[in-house]
């Protein structure tokens, strides 16, 4: 029970992440480009080009990135540094060998904030009973240089707080790009990054549900590395999120750099912790909703159909940018934060609490002891059928406002 509750508590941290999971962010300013020098990219085809993006999951890069966020996300509980990221400007310095094995610091006024992925030291595996072998570990290591603290996550990538490498620009920009069809992308002029001349495509998604407007992409021609994303929401005309390198090197990091390190001073640190075995922690939340019980949740909701499914306790829907996640858990989990937001009288029946941004909807229900949270990066119409049909799933007795006047 300890450990549900612990996980509860990180599920309050981070449920605004679920909001946003279908896309990870496909989330205001649009940088300057040096135009002193003249910006001449090889010529490629704009469907070329995003094959290329979607294939390059395997360059190996290293580079200094800065990322400016508009969504503003109400507090709920505590506004951790991740959630964070949507909403300000952050630096973040990457050390990138393959997907498996990385390191990601985040810049800050104080210090900086750490996240190693596969690869350790001999202590630190020791002390957690582990391999050093980054094929046997699906553990995140974060570290803060402040707190001199060490933690770690264990889980997939369906469903999980953010990390500032979820905005670095090739991992949004691979993830934007994906959710795209050929059809919906065409050409933009070519720019300079990080001294860089690439070419760019834009992003139009066709359907009318959705909250983006278009998605600019920024590769490098022979890699297919995504340096430089910006998404503007259909509310307006300019960049919600951005993210572009202000340095890059296409050289691999070495395996020191992405390797994580127990120094003395680490280890003083969190001696008791190690002792008893705490710091070795905690599942991410796809992890944690494998296990929990839940109930069948809908095969479609509104006009989306299934997409992926986490468990009993949580399923996606729809595909392209027509993305809608649903999440039921023990209403304790969220207790608190409910009432941080704004309540509202749904048409198709209920009182919901609702969260409205440029870029993603939600809205929250509780019934007979569990929460049910439903969002994704569509307008307020398809949410409400969403949300109607999961309601009803549940049991609900729903009246509607055309029963309720008739």
């Amino acid at each position: 029970m300890t450990i549900v509750r612990g996980a509860a508590r990180r599920m309050r941290r981070g449920w605004r992440w679920f909001v946003m999971f279908a896309v990870i962010g496909a989330l205001a300013i649009t940088p300057a480009i040096v135009r002193a020098v003249p910006v001449d990219a090889p010529d490629v085809d704009p469907v070329d080009l995003r094959a290329r993006i979607v294939a390059s999951e395997s360059v190996a890069y290293q580079g200094y990135a800065e990322t400016r966020g508009g969504v503003r996300l109400p507090n709920l509980d505590d506004l951790d540094g991740a959630a964070a990221l949507f909403g300000e400007t952050s630096h973040l310095r990457a050390w990138v060998r393959s997907p498996d094995r990385w390191r990601v610091d985040r810049i800050t006024l104080t210090g900086e904030e750490g996240m190693y992925r596969g690869a350790y030291d001999e202590r630190f595996a020791y002390l957690g009973g582990m391999s050093t072998d980054v094929g046997e570990q699906e553990m995140i290591v974060t570290w803060s240089s402040e707190r001199n603290d060490i933690d770690t996550f264990v889980g997939g990538d369906l469903l999980r707080i953010p990390r500032p490498a979820d905005l670095l620009p090739p991992e949004l920009g691979r993830r934007l790009v994906r959710a795209s069809t050929p059809e919906e992308v065409t050409s933009i002029a070519d720019a300079r990054v990080a001294g860089r001349a690439v070419a760019g495509i834009r992003i139009t998604p066709r359907s009318e549900r959705t909250l983006i407007e278009h998605a600019d992409v920024w590769a490098d021609v022979e890699t297919g590395l995504p340096v430089r994303v910006s998404v503007v929401p259909t509310v307006d005309t300019s960049p919600i999120l951005e993210t572009k390198f202000l340095e890059l090197s296409l050289t691999p990091p070495s395996e020191e750099q992405v390797t994580f390190h127990t120094t003395p001073e680490v280890m003083v640190a969190n001696g008791e912790r190690f002792n008893r075995r705490e710091v070795f922690r905690g599942p991410e939340l796809d992890t944690l909703l494998a296990v929990l019980p839940g109930i069948a949740l809908p095969d479609d909701v509104g006009a989306l159909a299934r997409r992926n499914r986490i468990g009993e306790a949580a399923t996606s829907y729809g595909d392209g940018f027509d993305l809608v996640g649903v999440v039921a858990v023990p209403a304790f989990f969220l207790d608190r934060d409910l009432s941080n937001l704004p309540s509202s009288d749904r048409p198709w029946g209920a009182t919901v609490s609702l969260l409205r941004t440029p870029i993603v909807n939600a809205m929250l229900f509780t019934h007979e002891g569990r929460t049910y949270l439903v969002g994704g990066t569509v307008d307020l119409a398809t949410l409400d059928a969403a949300a109607a049909d999961v309601a009803r799933n549940a049991g609900m007795d729903l009246v509607t406002d055309s029963e309720a006047s008739a």
